[in-house]
């Protein structure tokens, strides 16, 4: 379960990120990847101490396989996205964060393949527009033009055209 709210975390920190970064959005997965670890380091010394043994040959792997730094982490584990608080409030949901962990990772991957596929769109667009030499926005003019009578092009038939007002650079001559 600490993993999937990992990724949860990542993926929130990853997303707001993003609302800076133009292309942040596509390490969202990276993000819920490194979210999730993040959120399991609390339980990481218990690993070397116990599960794998054989890491305690590696450089500090005594000092940060003791029990009193996993009872440290486990002091702070609300900086690892509420790992102290799921400890205290969730028990045995090991299958349950299991299958969030691969729904979240399907809705990440989903989320950006289209992304992926409307950035390939606009490019493919965009890449039309340039090989026909046609400009990326079509300018429209705006009609400010009148009628030859004077009358503005909206106006009706039997109306009479309005008065012309000179302005200033016409007065001037």
């Amino acid at each position: 379960m600490h993993f999937a709210v990992g990724m949860v975390g990542g993926a929130a920190v990853t997303a707001g990120v993003a609302c800076f970064w133009r292309r942040g959005l596509a390490y969202t997965p990276l993000g819920m990847t490194l979210g999730g670890l993040w959120a399991i380091v609390p339980d990481t010394p218990r690993l070397v101490r116990v599960d794998y043994p054989s890491l305690r040959a590696l450089p500090g792997a005594e000092w940060f396989g003791s029990k009193t730094t996993e009872a440290w982490l486990h002091e702070i584990g609300d900086l690892f996205f509420m790992h102290r608080a799921i400890d205290h409030h969730l028990t045995d949901h090991a299958l349950a964060g299991f299958f969030a962990v691969i729904g979240l990772y399907t809705l990440g991957l989903a989320g950006l393949s289209i992304h992926v596929t409307r950035q390939r769109s606009t490019i493919a667009r965009l890449t039309r527009r340039v090989r026909a030499h046609a400009p990326a926005r079509e300018a429209r003019p705006v009609e400010r033009r009148r009628s030859p009578d004077g009358r503005p092009r909206d106006a009706s038939p039997d109306e009479p055209p309005p008065r012309r007002r000179r302005s200033d650079w016409q007065r001037a001559g």
